[in-house]
């Protein structure tokens, strides 16, 4: 669980509009939980192995945060929407349907994914733009939203397999 202080200071932080800080800080509370289920400095692509021992509700509570501090532009729930407008059962082409959701996100540039630095941190930003969680994002977005499936693709990073675990 995350202590009510860590929600309360990412509240302040939300309602402020440092949304730069607020994303950076919502990566800390979940890569520090994480690091606290594994035992270890763990990435935050590993996240969908330790999805079970997160705490659901809390997730919810940091994306209604989200939600109700940018008026409903950002949030894991917001990122839903925009992945199941790209991705369905029936999507033949994982990668396509990813690299179509991070173009309408905004995580996407010509042919390129941004980097954190370069990521738009105002409300200015295409809705679903945040939080972006060093690519962990959308993990948890299936993880608290969606169903199990698995998909293997390549990346900048290599051929890897995500499978998507839910809580429900």
């Amino acid at each position: 669980m995350f202590k009510e202080t860590d929600l309360c200071t990412l509240d302040d932080l939300l309602v402020q509009g440092k949304w730069k800080q607020a994303n950076r800080y919502t990566g800390q509370l979940i890569h520090s939980k994480l690091e606290k289920i594994t035992g270890k400095n763990t990435f935050m692509c590993e996240i969908v192995d330790y999805l079970p021992q997160f705490s659901q509700d809390q997730l919810k509570i940091i994306d209604n945060l989200w939600v109700n501090n940018s008026n409903k532009h950002f949030g894991f729930s917001i990122q839903k929407i925009k992945w199941s407008e790209c991705y369905s059962e029936d999507t033949d082409n994982f990668k396509m349907a990813y690299q179509e959701f991070c173009q309408r996100i905004g995580w996407i540039k010509g042919n390129r994914y941004l980097e954190n630095t370069d990521l738009d941190f105002s409300l200015n930003a295409p809705q679903g733009h945040l939080p972006e969680l060093w690519g962990g994002s959308w993990l948890v977005i299936n993880m608290m939203f969606g169903h199990a499936v698995g998909h293997g693709f390549s990346s900048d990073f290599g051929d890897f397999t995500i499978d998507f675990i839910s809580l429900f």
